[in-house]
């Protein structure tokens, strides 16, 4: 697709001849004979490396927040401060991105956000989201483009209202149960 080719081109980039498994230290110098320091130094990578991963637990960094504040409170005041930024002054019905805001969508975003919320917390995914926003954010600010936002995490009311997705799933009536799968 990014090419522009087809299945159909022949002379289309295609990889199904390439051989990319891991081979044994005797066909890589088979395959270099004029370069064994490069042979050896891969051996003596390899025999440093030990990497043991333990399945069935979530690994995310520790995500600092201001002192005396939970990560679930700190989350819930980004939110909130999302809300006002998103969807503007909640006391006056007002259109904010063709959505029109009124009470009942008020009630909708509300129940919505609670919903995402004891859900994130319940899933252990606190640290991720806050994560997410953090990095985001700072290139948002620093001039690196990043996208709309793509993914299951699009139809994430949190996500629209941390700003690392412009795509409002209020409006398009979006799944935030698609992001826990």
């Amino acid at each position: 697709v990014q090419t522009g080719n087809r299945i159909e081109d022949e002379d289309r980039l295609t990889m199904k001849d390439a051989n990319l498994s891991m081979r044994s230290a005797d066909e890589m110098a088979s395959l270099f004979p004029d370069h064994p320091e490069a042979i050896s130094a891969t051996e003596e990578i390899a025999e440093k490396c030990n990497v043991e991963i333990e399945l069935g637990k979530t690994k995310l960094p520790e995500f600092f927040v201001p002192s005396g504040i939970s990560l679930s409170a700190y989350l819930r005041e980004l939110c909130e401060e999302g809300l006002k930024m998103r969807y503007g002054t909640q006391s006056i019905p007002h259109i904010q991105n063709n959505v029109t805001i009124n009470n009942e969508t008020i009630h909708v975003i509300r129940e919505r956000l609670e919903y995402e919320l004891s859900v994130i917390a319940k899933t252990g995914f606190t640290s991720y989201f806050l994560i997410v926003h953090d990095f985001v954010n700072w290139a948002k600010q620093n001039g690196i483009v990043v996208g709309p936002g793509r993914g299951s995490a699009a139809g994430s009311l949190v996500s629209y209202l941390l700003n690392i997705t412009n795509i409002d799933p209020i409006k398009y009536k979006l799944l935030f149960e698609r992001f826990l799968n």
